[in-house]
């Protein structure tokens, strides 16, 4: 097990910080993101924690508290089971205070709780061939957050990988409808070589399967 805890204390008021108020004058608020006065003499408390509990399963938590608000600013768990190398599946929850801005005709100005579901996998079909997936799911407000699906190709001497999906990018100002950036990545590597591609789509993968180990 990994377990962490930690804590600023500031010795003077802060000259530069992030806020959204108008006037500059924020003052720290359970229910705004971003939200820490200047005058706080310490920051929220930040944890987080890994317990392995055999060899192929493991949990990994995080918790923010605002001493000041007296309320939770972030959460997150997430349970991996990996058997083998790569062989990864993973399911997750985070929560994040006022991490939906919902500004339009219907709702405007109003930001509420994000709660956030996510799954994802990686996993060889055999020797040279694996399937990878990542989806999340806006639980509040009910939209997709994240979807990719992807295949991979790998032998002794070149590797291909191909993946595809959307992101979440913003809310229409009239409708309150998701709107979506949509994404492919094609990466072909000659081992010994180089690489050649439009981008390599590794750090979307491992930013949600950490356990996962990039072959090319």
């Amino acid at each position: 097990a990994n377990v962490t805890l930690g804590q600023l204390r500031y010795f003077k008021d802060r000259n530069v910080q992030l806020c959204y108020q108008v006037d500059g004058l924020c003052t720290d608020s359970p229910l705004i993101l971003g939200y820490l006065s200047p005058t706080a003499v310490t920051s929220p408390i930040a944890s987080s924690a890994t317990v392995h509990l055999n060899s192929i399963w493991s949990t990994q938590a995080s918790w923010v508290w605002d001493t000041a608000t007296r309320a939770t600013n972030n959460t997150a768990i997430n349970f991996e089971y990996q058997p083998e190398l790569n062989h990864i599946l993973r399911l997750g929850y985070s929560y994040l205070v006022s991490g939906n801005v919902l500004d339009g005709a219907n709702r405007p100005g109003i930001n509420t709780p994000l709660h956030q579901a996510t799954v994802g996998g990686a996993w060889p079909l055999n020797p040279h061939w694996s399937l990878m997936g990542i989806y999340s799911y806006n639980v509040s407000e009910q939209y997709d957050m994240i979807s990719f699906l992807g295949a991979q190709y790998d032998s002794c001497c070149w590797a291909f990988r191909l993946l595809g999906g959307r992101v979440f990018d913003s809310l229409s100002p009239n409708t309150i409808k998701p709107h979506y950036n949509n994404n492919a990545y094609v990466q072909i590597v000659l081992k010994g070589l180089g690489s050649a591609g439009n981008s390599d789509s590794s750090s979307i993968i491992q930013s949600y399967l950490p356990g996962y180990v990039n072959p090319f």
